[in-house]
């Protein structure tokens, strides 16, 4: 069984096409589709309950805008307390269709060899932007590089919220740490990973193009507050993740 958990901030003109993009996948008809509204403005909630009527799905809405950390914990703990079945994989996606569910067959396949996450990759060779923006994709460059560095991890891209998960490996997480995400903001993405590689799961990367030219509206990605999250948490958080064993 596959989980899609998707968190949404004012992501109503772009749910219409996501949605209609993953519910005319073949395998469609065995998935569930979980949706955390991260206090929006705009009637995200409704949009989504009308997108994915007809189909096993549940709409979680916070009252107010924590940022992705907080939607993800709240994904990953509702779906935790009520799957008992570890191997369910949990899909993690963009709401605003930058993530590219062609290459999905691809990262199906290598979790079903054994990877218990594996992650879209666009600094793995083949993977890139559609749209590039310098500013950004050079912030983004040195961010993931100095993470890299300072917490020894043997991945590419850190940042992206596309990801699939093994539910027996987030439970092994969770049961270490006594949640997925403390962190609120986009940094949770470093922070998951680097747990994930505390607690030995297996990982692999697989190249995907951001399709950011699909996106309406702007990104939710604040480059300079996110950017003062990162240094924050690098200087809080060096000696606990400090492994030097391989991240898969």
């Amino acid at each position: 069984m596959n989980i899609f958990l998707i968190p949404l901030y004012n992501e109503s003109e772009n749910l219409p096409e996501l949605a209609d993009t993953l519910l005319r996948r073949p395998e469609a008809g065995e998935d569930y589709y979980f949706l955390v509204d991260d206090g929006s403005t705009d009637n995200t909630s409704e949009v989504a309950r009308e997108c994915f009527a007809g189909r096993p799905f549940g709409v979680l809405r916070l009252d107010v805008n924590r940022g992705p950390g907080r939607a993800f914990d709240t994904g990953f703990t509702n779906i935790l307390d009520r799957f008992g079945d570890d191997d369910i994989r949990v899909i993690t996606l963009e709401g605003d269709n930058t993530s590219d569910l062609s290459v999905l067959p691809a990262m199906m396949e290598a979790s079903g060899s054994g990877h218990e996450l594996v992650l879209a990759s666009v600094y793995h060779d083949g993977g890139g932007f559609s749209r590039p923006n310098k500013f950004r994709r050079l912030a983004s460059n040195m961010a993931n590089g100095m993470l890299r560095y300072i917490f020894r991890l043997d991945v590419l891209t850190l940042t992206s919220f596309y990801r699939i998960y093994n539910l027996g490996a987030l439970r092994r997480i969770r049961n270490r740490y006594g949640n997925l995400c403390s962190e609120d903001g986009f940094i949770c993405k470093v922070e998951l990973l680097l747990r994930a590689r505390e607690c030995g799961v297996s990982m692999k990367e697989i190249p995907v193009m951001l399709q950011s030219h699909k996106r309406k509206g702007k990104s939710k990605m604040k480059i300079l507050k996110t950017g003062w999250q990162y240094v924050r948490f690098m200087i809080r958080n060096r000696s606990e993740y400090n492994s030097t064993g391989p991240a898969g």
